[in-house]
C-alpha cells in the first residue's frame, strides 16, 4: 500500500476538525483543561502549591479602527443587504448606490490627499451625513427583512443598532476631541475594546483581556472575565476564583507583578490562606515576604512570560476568528493545547522510565 494511497484514503477532512472543534466549544475546552491539570496533579506533575499570574491581551482580528474605516464598512455591509432584498423583495435601500459612489470619492480623496486637520474632519462629516441618509433609508425597510436569511437578519439589525450610536460618537469626537465612552471599534465584534497596556510601540491594543495561572511543571490555566477591559487590581480575586475551580486546597505562594498591588488583594491572599504573597510592591511599600524569597518567586514569575508567548502562537494571539465566541474558543483551545502536550511528555517519560526498571 503506497503512502500516497493512505493519504487520499485516510487523511483528515478539515471541515471535520473544525466542526469538531466548534462543537465542544469554549465550555468543552475548559471542562477538558481542568479534567488534564486533575490528571497532572494526581500523578504528581503538578500542583496548586505554587501559582504565579499574569494577564495578556488577546487582540481582535480587525484592522485599526478610524471612523472612516468603519463607515466604509458599515455601507458595504448595507449595500450587501440591499442586493438581498432585491432578490427576495420588490425594493432594497433607497439610494444606496448613490451613497456609496459618493463615500468612495470623498474617501478616496480623505486618503490620498486629506493632510489638513481641517479637510479631514470635513470630509468625516461628509461621510457621517451620507451613512446617516442610509441608516434613515434602511429602517423603511425593516418588513422586508422577514424574507432573509437569519444571518441576514442578523446582520440588518446589528447595522440598524449600531450604526446611530456610531454616528453619534464620531460627531462627538469631532466637537470635543475625545473619544466617546465605549466607542464602537467594530461592527461584527461587540467584545474588543481598547485595552491600554503601556507597551514601547503598541500603547494600545483592541482585543479582550485574559487571565493566565501558571503552576509547577508547566501548566497554565486562562480565563477570560465577563468584564472584557477588567482592571488590573480586580485579576487577582479571578485568578483565586480560577485556582479552586480545578483545586482544593490554596496555593502555598501566590506571585504576580505590581499592576495588582492593593491592600483589598492583599487581605484576599491572607483570607484564603496564602501564606507567601509576592504580589510585587508599589512605590515605597515594602515586600511582603523575605527578601530571599521575594527574589525567588520574583524570578519565577518571570517564567510565565515565555508561557504566555506559546499560548499566543496557538490561538491567544491575534485571532483569526470572525466572532466573539471563535475568539473565546481560540483563547481556550491554546491552553488545551499547551497543557496536552505537556502531559503527554510527562506521561511518556514515566513510562520511559517503567520500561528501564523493567
Amino acid at each position: 500500500m503506497s503512502l500516497n494511497f493512505i493519504l487520499e484514503k485516510f487523511s483528515l477532512d478539515h471541515t471535520r476538525i473544525e466542526a469538531f472543534r466548534n462543537r465542544f466549544g469554549q465550555e468543552g475546552a475548559r471542562l477538558i483543561t481542568k479534567d488534564m491539570l486533575n490528571v497532572a496533579s494526581e500523578y504528581g506533575f503538578t500542583g496548586p502549591e505554587d501559582l504565579d499570574m499574569d494577564t495578556t491581551v488577546q487582540e481582535a482580528g480587525i484592522t485599526h479602527p478610524t471612523e472612516m474605516k468603519l463607515i466604509d464598512y458599515l455601507l458595504k455591509k448595507a449595500n450587501r443587504i440591499h442586493k438581498k432584498l432585491k432578490r427576495t423583495s420588490t425594493r432594497g435601500i433607497a439610494g444606496i448606490k448613490m451613497a456609496i459612489r459618493k463615500f468612495s470619492e470623498i474617501y478616496t480623496d480623505y486618503r490620498f490627499f486629506a493632510k489638513t486637520k481641517k479637510k479631514k474632519t470635513a470630509a468625516i462629516k461628509k461621510s457621517v451625513k451620507i451613512a446617516k441618509k442610509v441608516l434613515s433609508e434602511m429602517s423603511k425597510v425593516t418588513a422586508a427583512v422577514t424574507n432573509l436569511s437569519v444571518k441576514d437578519q442578523i446582520n440588518f439589525q446589528q447595522i440598524s443598532q449600531l450604526g446611530p450610536k456610531l454616528m453619534e460618537q464620531i460627531l462627538s469626537w469631532l466637537r470635543t476631541g475625545r473619544v466617546a465612552s465605549n466607542k464602537i471599534i467594530s461592527l461584527w465584534k461587540m467584545a474588543p475594546k481598547a485595552i491600554s497596556k503601556g507597551k514601547v510601540g503598541k500603547k494600545v491594543e483592541f482585543g479582550r483581556k485574559w487571565i493566565v495561572n501558571c503552576y509547577r511543571g508547566g501548566y497554565v490555566l486562562v480565563s477570560a472575565p465577563a468584564k472584557v477591559k477588567i482592571s488590573d487590581q480586580h485579576c487577582v480575586k479571578e485568578s483565586v476564583r480560577l485556582h479552586f475551580e480545578v483545586f482544593p486546597d490554596s496555593p502555598n505562594n501566590y506571585a504576580t507583578d505590581r499592576g495588582m498591588w492593593s491592600q483589598t488583594n492583599i487581605t484576599l491572599c491572607q483570607k484564603v490562606g496564602i501564606k507567601k504573597i509576592a504580589i510585587q510592591p508599589k512605590g515605597k511599600a515594602k515586600p511582603l515576604v523575605s527578601q530571599r524569597d521575594h527574589q525567588r518567586l520574583k524570578n519565577r514569575r518571570a517564567g510565565i512570560e515565555p508561557r504566555i508567548a506559546h499560548l499566543k502562537t496557538h490561538g491567544l494571539g491575534r485571532s483569526r476568528m470572525k466572532t466573539d465566541t471563535g475568539d473565546l474558543i481560540s483563547g481556550y483551545r491554546s491552553a488545551l493545547a499547551y497543557n496536552l502536550r505537556h502531559l503527554m511528555k510527562d506521561l511518556a517519560q514515566v513510562q520511559d522510565v517503567k520500561n528501564i526498571a523493567a
